[in-house]
């Protein structure tokens, strides 16, 4: 209930406060005593749109204040799902600034318009003539049979309970339309997740690959450079390691006239430990080049899928492909996983 009532700088009042108590108080006064105006204050109070001209004096401020007892109200969540405040007097205060600006709290707090609207009716009722149309109307008949059966508890518990499937139909119908969005890309990003699937990018070594293919498609190439080194090396008379033991038998011969003709004698003997250890290792290398088509032809067309993919999904490296893939599958996952959810939601 309000209890009390302060008006100032407002149409006929200069400054009036009002203390209401409990019971019945009856304003009386000969027409144009300012009645109505008492209402009219009331009515800003309770949300009513403020207009300039209603203020007396514009070069001042137009204040006006109830206090409201709303004690054993049960008015705590409203106010909690307002943004607001609850004190068990509450107090809430228009102001018309000059210019016509208008501002409004609740217990000393800014409030918008519409959250004032919102508590509005719970704080006090205005009946005016033809009220009695209220009796037909459903909700009000509700209202008073909840009342009357103290259905207060009952009320709370099924607003839980709404609030809850209203939430839950919020988040059902995101994520249908979530579901509608993902099964319109489903198709294509399967297709594309088992495209890379079938590469096995995992085990694939893209420079170890384009070795091998490149041995493979030059191998009669190597071959002859392998053989014509070899021969170079090796051929009688005139090949390398043949000169060069022929000049180190002929350095044997001096080196001991001089230190300087022994380092040289050592140096050449070096070298040519290094030339037969290097033809050892050609002479191997000579010997596992062999031409395999079928394996060439493997090699190829494993290059070739890469490389497309590649090209496909802008990219030049494996692992990069690797986390297109993991992406892929996570968005594959995801709309999968969006049917359980809808399932849980619905139950």
């Amino acid at each position: 209930m309000i209890t009390q009532l302060t008006i100032k700088n407002y149409a006929l009042i200069d400054d009036v406060h009002l203390k209401l108590s409990a019971g019945l108080t009856i304003i009386t006064g000969e027409t144009g005593a300012g009645k109505s105006i008492i209402l009219g204050a009331l009515g800003l109070l309770l949300g009513k749109r403020a207009d300039a001209s209603s203020v007396k004096n514009a070069e001042k401020k137009c204040v006006i204040e109830g206090h409201f007892a709303i004690k054993g109200y049960n008015l705590e969540a409203l106010f909690s799902n307002n943004d607001l405040d609850f004190e068990e007097t509450t107090i809430v205060r228009r102001e018309i600034l000059p210019g016509g600006k208008s501002r409004a709290f609740v217990n000393d707090s800014p409030v918008a318009l519409n959250q004032l609207q919102a508590i509005a009716p719970f704080l006090v009722d205005v009946h005016s003539q033809h009220e009695t149309l209220e009796l037909v109307r459903e909700d009000f008949q509700m209202e008073v049979i909840d009342a009357l059966a103290k259905n207060a508890d009952n009320l709370k518990s099924y607003q839980s309970s709404l609030k809850q499937f209203q939430e839950c139909t919020k988040q059902l119908k995101e994520l249908q339309q979530s579901r509608v969005e993902a099964n319109k890309e489903l198709e294509y990003n399967t297709f594309l997740l088992q495209e890379l699937q079938v590469l096995n990018l995992a085990k694939i070594d893209q420079n170890q690959l384009e070795e091998t293919f490149e041995t493979l498609n030059n191998t009669e190439m190597i071959e002859e450079s392998f053989s014509k080194v070899i021969q170079l090396f090796t051929e009688e008379q005139i090949g390398i390691i043949e000169t060069s033991k022929e000049a180190r038998q002929t350095l044997s011969k001096i080196k001991a006239l001089s230190s300087t003709y022994e380092e040289t004698f050592v140096r050449l003997d070096s070298s040519i430990i290094e030339l037969e250890d290097l033809l050892d290792s050609i002479n191997n290398l000579a010997e596992k080049i062999q031409a395999d088509p079928e394996l060439l032809q493997q090699t190829n067309d494993t290059l070739k899928a890469l490389y497309k993919a590649q090209q496909k999904h802008s990219v030049n490296t494996v692992e990069e492909l690797i986390e297109i893939e993991k992406n892929l599958s996570n968005k594959v996952e995801s709309t999968h996983q969006l049917d359980s959810e809808i399932s849980k939601l619905e139950k």
